[in-house]
């Protein structure tokens, strides 16, 4: 059975759940934790539902390497990661990741919600900043896809799991989120 959450171009609904998204880490600066956590319990799953349905672009990028004029330097995502550690009063986890998914081999991990949320933001707004210089839109599409299986749909995953689980922990959030 194919589920279909809407009709809408699976592009341009990726991208307004990338720009919701890039938006409540920009304004995560002086925000309370429980306000930033019910953002992005709710911007997550929309953000993930869209990568789900980004559409395979061509087999190949038109361009070998997309321009590093839109990348994120490892100074603007570290400041981007310490906005969203002080906001949020969730830090480290303990995750165990299968290694070869037969089951022989685990590996246990500590992960930081930070840092999954700063990587998201990264590989969302290099996509965004391309697309608005005039970057082929198949080539942002093509990093954005293959980012949500190799990359940030992970981190997308664990953020939520944890965000979800702390927020569970310390009791009903007293809002609707």
């Amino acid at each position: 059975m194919r589920f279909v959450a809407d009709d809408r171009d699976p592009v341009a609904a990726f991208r307004s759940a990338a720009e919701r998204y890039v938006a409540v880490v920009e304004a995560a600066e002086g925000r309370s934790a429980r306000e930033l956590s019910a953002d992005f319990m709710r911007v997550l799953p929309e953000l993930y539902e869209a990568g789900l349905r980004l559409p395979i672009p061509d087999l190949d990028p038109d361009a070998a390497d997309l321009p590093d004029t839109a990348r994120l330097t490892h100074e603007q995502w570290k400041e981007v990661f310490d906005q969203i550690q002080v906001a949020l009063d969730v830090d480290y986890y303990w995750t165990i990741t299968p290694f070869d998914f037969s089951g022989a081999e685990r590996v246990e991990l500590v992960g930081i919600v930070a840092d999954d949320l700063a990587d998201i933001y990264r590989d969302l707004k290099e996509g965004l900043d391309l697309l608005a210089a005039g970057e082929s839109e198949n080539d942002v599409v093509w990093e954005w896809r293959y980012g949500f299986w190799s990359h940030w749909g992970k981190h997308a995953v664990d953020a939520l799991r944890i965000i979800h689980a702390h927020v569970a922990a310390n009791g009903d959030p007293g809002y609707d989120l």
